[in-house]
């Protein structure tokens, strides 16, 4: 297990002003926003719904690293490393959707990513996924998700990545009561800058949530008691967040374990070649041999010191 899995190291830090850097996990560095709006708060909450990988691409790591916990939601085989990489979340291995019972789910091992509950593909997933194995899982509404397992805690951010089951989800909840500080969601088809969150966007912004900012993949939104975070979205996230991806905290963590390799490899060497000196300056006769020389060694001295006072 990777330094950055434990929640030691740079994967520690997050916190803005921390003696650490903060390390985006996001694949969008969404982590980032939430950090400007939350890099303070000790302890908050979250709803992952679509939570993927327990670290790498997880946007709620590495609040989850720096002490927060929260619910992750997640119906494929990615469950498992949920449940043992964080285990004071609330795991449950559930599709959300618009109502309680099972549902279909298409797992895509090329790109687990993007597994769905869609059972037709649009044709930019042609040349990315050529394997899908169906499964039938649980479903869930997100009104039952709230009732059962957020229980009125306070959450400060929503995040969702299900892979075109965004309207479902959004149209199955009351969001006058379900009130989430901010909620970021995936809102673009799979695989294209083209957005297609107006479809279900009307129901955050019919019970008072303020759209914020659009990325390029994610949607955001901010409820409007919470509008003092608006300014998190002024910009986009830049060198000034002073952050480090995920990406090259592992590029190091194996550029460090190959520098090892390679001192390991060159102490070795080192120790053979001192043994191969010493053995080519061992007398197989020892002591005796030594003794042997000595008059000669004296003779030649002696000489050497009768030509030095000639000249």
């Amino acid at each position: 297990m990777s330094a950055a899995e434990e929640g030691v190291g740079p994967a520690n830090g997050g916190a803005r002003g921390g003696a650490a850097r903060l390390v985006s996990y996001g694949h969008n560095f969404e982590d980032v926003f939430l950090n400007r709006a939350f890099g303070t708060v000790e302890n908050g909450f979250y709803v992952d719904v679509g939570a993927g990988d327990a670290v790498g691409g997880n946007v709620s790591y590495g609040f989850y690293a720096r002490g927060w916990s929260g619910i992750s939601v997640e119906p494929g085989p990615k469950f498992e490393t949920l449940t043992r990489l964080r285990p004071r979340d609330i795991n449950v291995r559930a599709a959300v959707s618009d109502y309680d019972g099972e549902i279909a789910f298409y797992f895509h091992p090329e790109h687990p990513s993007t597994s769905t509950v869609v059972a037709e593909l649009g044709p930019q997933f042609a040349e990315k996924v050529s394997e899908r194995v169906e499964t039938r899982v649980p479903a869930i509404s997100m009104a039952t998700l709230v009732r059962d397992y957020v229980r009125g805690r306070h959450v400060h951010f929503l995040k969702v990545d299900i892979e075109e089951g965004e309207a479902a989800l959004f149209r199955s909840c009351d969001w006058t009561i379900f009130r989430p500080e901010i909620i970021v969601s995936e809102g673009t088809s799979p695989y294209t800058n083209a957005p297609v969150y107006h479809q279900w966007a009307d129901a955050l912004t019919s019970a008072d949530y303020i759209e914020a900012y659009f990325d390029g993949v994610n949607v955001w939104f901010v409820r409007k008691e919470s509008a003092h975070l608006l300014p998190c979205f002024a910009v986009p996230v830049n060198q000034l967040d002073e952050f480090i991806p995920y990406k090259q905290v592992i590029l190091k963590e194996k550029l460090d374990a190959a520098r090892q390799r390679v001192d390991a490899l060159r102490s070795d060497k080192n120790k053979d070649q001192l043994r191969r000196l010493r053995e080519s300056c061992t007398w197989p006769e020892g002591p005796r041999a030594i003794r042997a020389v000595l008059p000669l060694a004296a003779a030649l001295r002696g000489l050497g010191q009768l030509l030095h006072r000639r000249t």
